[in-house]
């Protein structure tokens, strides 16, 4: 699975320095800042620990942008683990899938 946004409208572009932050359970990752781009994808893998974790665990992907003031949330996707399983597969058949990017207020939404 590859994180990857599109169309992030920023009156300057040019400060946009954004990245995703990745939580299973209790583990948390973050992606590199990609800088300047609002279609940004971040193709890097990270390890996640997965042993005994059931598929219905939720997995939180945060989108951030970071400048001058500080981080700035942009917005979320929430999916079950074993949703981003069935992703990952469909992703190693070629297949692209695209989840709609949401507020903290719209938590119970899932992918």
């Amino acid at each position: 699975m590859t994180p990857q946004a599109s169309s992030l409208t920023f009156v300057h572009a040019c400060y946009l320095r954004s990245y995703v932050k990745i939580t299973l359970g209790g583990c948390v990752r973050k992606t590199r800042p990609i800088y300047r781009n609002t279609h940004p994808m971040w193709e890097q893998s990270m390890d996640l620990p997965l042993n005994g974790i059931p598929d219905a665990q939720p997995l939180v992907v945060e989108l951030y942008d970071k400048d001058f003031r500080g981080k700035e949330f942009l917005g979320q996707v929430l999916m079950t683990l074993g949703k981003a399983r069935n992703i990952a597969q469909q992703a190693a058949l070629g297949e692209s899938y695209w989840c709609v990017i949401v507020s903290r207020a719209a938590s119970a939404v899932y992918c």
